[in-house]
């Protein structure tokens, strides 16, 4: 269900950066993360499988109108002669950061206060930052004087 949700709203995202900037919609993507972290952890304590899937499902429309916006922004950051390798490096350093240092820190919270209210803080926090990391992205026209 959740890729089925990320894959479609890959799709929305493009289609209304067009209208809006790029930057704009993963800006707002990461303030909808910030936003959704305490209903979505709220509902994962209900321990309902409908209520679950739901969080995670609503989580996946922010991540996924982010992801599908983000490739083509942080590609503008690089010159054409290390444009692949730039993105290459970006991507893959984000997803062993996120990817590795998440789950762990997540799970030394659970593990720590019994409780998944610090993760869903952690996630608030990761989603903070996004969001400051997409308005700190230079404008189209000066990412394009880079090269």
């Amino acid at each position: 269900i959740a890729a089925v949700v990320e894959g479609a709203f890959i799709v929305v995202g493009v289609l209304v950066s067009k209208r809006l900037s790029a930057r704009r919609v993963a800006a707002w993507s990461a303030v909808g993360l910030l936003l959704w972290s305490g209903p979505a952890f709220a509902m994962m304590h209900a321990r309902q499988a409908l209520l679950l899937y739901l969080a995670v499902a609503v989580a996946m429309v922010f991540v996924g109108t982010s992801y599908g916006v983000l490739a083509g922004e942080v590609a503008e950051l690089f010159i054409p002669a290390v444009r692949y390798s730039g993105t290459s490096l970006c991507y893959h350093f984000a997803g062993a950061i996120g990817g590795g240092l998440g789950p762990i820190s997540a799970t030394w919270l659970l593990k720590q206060f019994h409780s998944s209210w610090p993760v869903a803080l952690l996630s608030a926090v990761a989603a903070g930052i996004m969001t400051i990391a997409c308005l700190a992205l230079p404008k189209r026209q000066a990412a394009a004087k880079l090269g």
